[in-house]
């Protein structure tokens, strides 16, 4: 297949998230759990605090909340690819330089990580 090579590549980072439903939180024995299954790929372990601000109009006016969310992120070596875990939540990352379509796939195509998602 063809590939066209870029002086300046046009994908900074590739992001896929993944949701889940409140209430089937990932606790912090499945992000061990998980990271146990990737540390040989993802070799960086590290911890983020995120605070989201959540807003929703309703009948009475708009009312807001505010959490205070952690997160697991796993990089691998080169730290262009990153597994963030938090609640209700999975995102694979592949920051610059983006190395194709095939690479990222793969990373979202871990075992460890289809079966954290359910697939």
């Amino acid at each position: 297949m063809y590939r066209r090579v870029y002086q300046n590549p046009p994908i900074e980072e590739a992001v896929c998230t993944f949701r889940f439903e409140p209430g089937s939180a990932r606790d912090s024995d499945r992000t061990d759990a998980l990271y146990a299954l990737l540390r040989n790929r993802f070799v960086h372990r590290d911890f983020a605090r995120h605070t989201e601000l959540r807003v929703t109009i309703g009948h009475s006016g708009p009312t807001q909340e505010i959490h205070i969310l952690d997160e697991a992120l796993f990089t691998d070596e080169s730290r262009t690819v990153q597994i963030r875990v938090g609640p209700n939540l999975l995102t694979v990352q592949h920051r610059e330089p983006y190395g194709g379509w095939e690479r990222f796939w793969s990373a979202i195509q871990t075992p460890e990580v289809r079966r954290s998602v359910g697939g």
